[in-house]
């Protein structure tokens, strides 16, 4: 009687094809999650990014004193207030909301800063009816994202709490000052 141990060759070619079908399973499996999880990592991504955007500008918009506007050839959005301005810029190229924030006082309107506000941004509009004297002045912002072919549209309708001027520019708004 041989007493042989091991594997035969046909046991060992059995276990190697049950380990690739239980491996690829896995491996499988594995690849699936990870595809969800950036799936909906971006999609939870373009929301923030968003969600973030509008309520900086809503609170900038309703804090406007003294004018807003829109300059839709630069895609510009221009907030004046007493002692400061802020023009909002939106750069299609590099899909990004800049923020610049300009001192203004009783001779001159100076740049302070420049801040990135919003990246992924492929739109950006708003609305700023005339002024009207016997209603709330409305500012509909528009604002569209995109990322790894995922988009997200954010618009919000944004009541300003003080009746203000429309003006096209920030010289238009501060007239007799020196614009810096």
């Amino acid at each position: 009687m041989d007493n042989q141990k091991g594997f035969s060759l046909i046991e060992l070619i059995v276990a190697i094809a049950i380990l690739t079908i239980v491996g690829a399973a896995i491996v499988g499996f594995c690849m699936s999650g990870t595809r969800s999880y950036k799936t909906v990592s971006t999609e939870v991504d373009l929301q923030y990014e968003a969600q973030l955007a509008v309520n900086q500008l809503s609170d900038l918009l309703i804090d406007a004193n003294c004018g807003v506007g829109f300059d839709a050839s630069t895609s510009t959005l221009l907030i004046y207030n007493d002692s400061v301005a802020y023009t909002i810029v939106w750069t299609a190229a590099d899909h990004e909301l800049t923020l610049n924030k300009y001192n203004v006082t009783a001779t001159s309107v100076t740049f302070e800063s420049s801040n990135l506000m919003a990246e992924y941004v492929t739109a950006f509009s708003a609305v700023i009816p005339t002024e009207d004297k016997n209603s709330r002045q409305m500012v509909d912002l528009t604002i569209k994202f995109e990322k790894d072919d995922k988009n997200y549209l954010a618009s919000k309708n944004v009541t300003l709490r003080n009746k203000v001027s429309t003006y096209a520019s920030l010289a238009e708004a501060y007239p007799g000052k020196s614009i810096g």
